[in-house]
């Protein structure tokens, strides 16, 4: 398989986490589900935004037979973090052109933890298993 081939279909469950969240935030707005307390939706961000952080740091392990990475990034990845803040905030833009809807720099927030929380997730994972790995070859 080629390299950008590869490297695309490794972006491919990031791009569907973002294509269902831009879906999701395109209904209008309006009685939400039951506030369990204030500000929940934070919550509801934060997760939503972790899980596409999660994704966005697990595509370099997808690039090798699903979740076989044979290397793990040892450094934090920056550029992923700034893709799922980016698209945090295109979605708050987005949001202003949906009725009932509307531009919230909290809502930014909580997609930024949840992306970072995310990607930090991956990485932890990722090198968990590295290194299980490795005590299983000595």
């Amino acid at each position: 398989m080629k390299r950008s081939s590869s490297a695309l279909l490794a972006w491919l469950p990031s791009l569907a986490c973002m294509g269902v969240i831009f879906l999701s935030s395109s209904f209008p707005g309006g009685p939400e589900f039951p506030k369990l307390f204030p500000h929940a939706d934070k919550l509801v961000h934060f997760s939503v935004y972790s899980l596409l952080g999660f994704l966005i740091g697990s595509r370099f392990a997808f690039r090798e037979r699903g979740f076989e990475a044979k290397t793990v990034r040892r450094s934090f990845d920056w550029k992923g973090l700034a893709v799922g803040v980016a698209y945090g905030v295109t979605d708050e833009i987005h949001q202003l052109f949906v009725p009932m809807r509307e531009f919230s720099y909290g809502d930014m927030l909580a997609d930024a933890l949840g992306v970072y929380t995310g990607l930090w997730l991956s990485r932890f994972l990722l090198e968990r298993k590295a290194a299980s790995r490795k005590s299983y070859r000595m």
